[in-house]
């Protein structure tokens, strides 16, 4: 019984000192510490070109890693307006594409006629605008101060005649009819004459500034109507705002799918009490089962909202990683590893047991 006690007693006295020694050792031992937990798989960018319901040719052009629709454009067609729409790209054996590449061409008869119609309207305007502001029309005024010459030569004949008939009128010779007669024939002419002064003085001097403002107005109009036109046009042929891959697409509403998943943006959950350990621009090496190379990645936002998953409060995170070989595929959900530097082995096991 003795012998018991006193074994008892040395393991006792070995495990008080034991512990303290182990506790003091794993605190000078550092070990990596990894998040284990899974990721979405997001291309970079992604662009489509799709048919509406009403007929509109819809791009639409993402970059999930601003995490949001860059553009949103529809080219919408009138009701009855022909449209020819014909893709231009030759595609090379990788199915590749380059910013700015011009995919598809379109021509609307609406958009044509009305820029013919436009055009045709500003050179009517355009030179209304010049002959009215020149400061000298020398055949019109010749042929005005004609007219004003004849008419004088008219009304002198004219007077002369009025002056015999209204002194035959006094005399009573002449009926009351024929001496209003003759006096309403002068004074026709005297007014033709008077609007032929005046046709060769506008003539001289040109159109009132009002006149030319309105005519100036009218020019300006129709000149932004057409680039309004021709932007419209322009828009009519549709090229690709990013550089990626032509993704086969058996939708009928889809014309053309280009992703670019040169990089991938990676939308992975963390656990509300790992948190603290992320923070944006923050550079953490990722791997991946079956995978060899450590991906490096960086973190691009992370959301202000706490989700349940598994029963756990959970915040997602956006990283940006390269994708070499294409080993990432967009709409993947894959196993994640990432390693946030070392921490001591004591703090691991704490970590562990907290979790």
């Amino acid at each position: 019984m003795k012998y018991v006690r006193k074994q008892a007693t040395y393991l006792m006295l070995t495990f008080v000192i034991a512990v303290p020694i182990i506790i003091l050792a794993t605190s000078f031992v550092d070990v990596p510490l990894s998040i284990k937990t899974y990721a979405e798989v997001f291309p970079k960018e992604k662009w489509l070109l799709t048919v509406g319901n009403g007929g509109q040719i819809i791009s639409n052009y993402t970059d999930y890693s601003q995490g949001h629709a860059m553009q949103y454009n529809i080219s919408q067609f009138e009701r009855g307006d022909f449209v020819d729409v014909s893709f231009i790209k030759k595609m090379n054996n990788e199915k590749m594409i380059s910013a700015g590449d011009t995919i598809v061409n379109m021509r609307s008869s609406y958009i044509l006629d009305e820029l013919v119609t436009a055009e045709g309207d500003l050179d009517v305007a355009c030179a209304d605008l010049k002959a009215q502001s020149s400061p000298e029309k020398r055949p019109l005024i010749a042929e005005s101060e004609s007219r004003l010459k004849y008419t004088e030569e008219k009304i002198g004949e004219q007077k002369v005649l009025f002056d015999r008939t209204k002194q035959l009128f006094e005399k009573g010779f002449n009926s009351q009819q024929e001496y209003e007669l003759q006096k309403w024939n002068v004074d026709l002419l005297e007014i033709e004459r008077d609007i032929y002064k005046a046709q060769i003085e506008n003539l001289k001097t040109g159109v009132k500034p009002q006149e030319t403002q309105l005519l100036e107005s009218k020019v300006n109009s129709i000149k932004k109507r057409l680039n309004f036109l021709r932007s419209k046009e322009s828009q009519l042929a549709i090229v690709s705002p990013i550089e990626g891959r032509v993704i086969s697409s058996f939708s009928q509403d889809t014309l053309f799918n280009v992703t670019n998943y040169n990089c991938v943006v990676l939308h992975i959950p963390v656990k509300l009490i790992d948190l603290q350990d992320f923070y944006e621009g923050q550079n953490i090496p990722v791997s991946f089962p079956n995978c060899t190379e450590v991906l490096k990645g960086k973190i691009l936002s992370i959301e202000k909202e706490v989700k349940m998953i598994n029963n756990q409060q959970v915040v997602f995170l956006s990283l940006i990683v390269k994708n070499p070989g294409a080993f990432l595929l967009p709409g993947m959900v894959i196993e994640t590893s990432m390693t946030l530097g070392k921490i001591t082995l004591i703090k691991q096991l704490t970590r562990t047991i907290t979790r």
